[in-house]
């Protein structure tokens, strides 16, 4: 159940990220990067309301809607990021100086690497350990903060 999920959060790299590609192209970069960071933002708090309601010892018949609700919004999670991953590796250009673009390619890419990767994951597992709800507030947290700073 719980590679269910996150194959619904990988999928969309794989069936939306063409049409994504093409919105790209004809939108508003800044714009749309705050619009899927604010979808990303409402999925996260739908996380924590499924959370929220899960039952305390769920067995696996009981748990199966739970799963898929999360595999519904690990999808549309995963949709928005890929948007916003467009988005924001086409706007690149348009705001750093082209004798630069190459070390800021490198320097977004490590970082995404590195928080992605090693910190993130390695966060989220203590953090769930103080409230399973916590890592996924803190998601929520950053992606309205990146809409803002934007």
């Amino acid at each position: 159940m719980i590679g269910l999920v996150a194959f619904a959060g990988r999928l969309p790299w794989l069936l939306p990220a063409v049409p994504a590609g093409v919105i790209t192209d004809r939108a508003d970069r800044r714009r749309l990067i705050v619009q899927a960071d604010c979808f990303r933002l409402i999925m996260a708090l739908g996380v924590i309301g499924v959370i929220w309601t899960l039952p305390d010892t769920p067995t696996p018949d009981a748990a199966l809607p739970y799963v898929l609700a999360l595999s519904r919004l690990a999808f549309l999670l995963g949709c928005a990021e890929v948007v916003r991953d467009n988005a924001a590796q086409t706007l690149m250009p348009s705001v750093v100086d082209p004798a630069q673009l190459e070390a800021a390619n490198g320097q977004l890419s490590s970082i995404e690497t590195i928080l992605g990767r090693f910190v993130g994951p390695t966060l989220a597992g203590l953090l769930i350990v103080v409230s399973l709800p916590t890592p996924f507030w803190l998601n929520a947290a950053a992606f309205g903060l990146a809409a803002l700073i934007l």
